[in-house]
């Protein structure tokens, strides 16, 4: 049975991802990371990445904002709204100023589950 944890902030360190020259993705997982559990943690985002997410996810938006494009729809969150993304969806993401997000995702192995290439060969200025 897992027991309560407590993350204390000072000990969060956010993880870089290689999401191309125009965009900078980093990402603090303190929650989960296997295909049975949930995920959840935080990040932050700044410039334009494709992404096509292999979860279902929920972000709480702490600072900045973000504009998700997704096929003909756009769809902006910033500070206190909450978005949710579903999986296998293929979305844009765009934040010139950079935003903070607080996220849950089902299932938590993003990182086994994604392809990155598409994000290293879609990011754009």
């Amino acid at each position: 049975m897992t027991e309560p944890q407590v993350f204390p902030a000072g000990e969060q360190e956010l993880t870089e991802f290689p999401f191309g020259e125009h965009a900078h993705v980093a990402v603090w997982q303190g929650v989960g990371d296997a295909p049975e559990s949930m995920g959840a943690g935080y990040a932050t985002y700044k410039g334009r990445f494709d992404w096509i997410l292999q979860y279902d996810a929920v972000y709480y938006f702490l600072e900045g904002t973000l504009t998700i494009t997704h096929g003909e729809r756009t769809y902006t969150a910033g500070v206190g709204d909450v978005m949710f993304l579903p999986r296998h969806a293929p979305v844009t993401y765009e934040s010139p100023e950079g935003c903070k997000i607080f996220w849950a995702i089902y299932p938590g192995n993003w990182e086994q589950a994604s392809d990155f290439s598409v994000a290293e060969r879609t990011t754009t200025p």
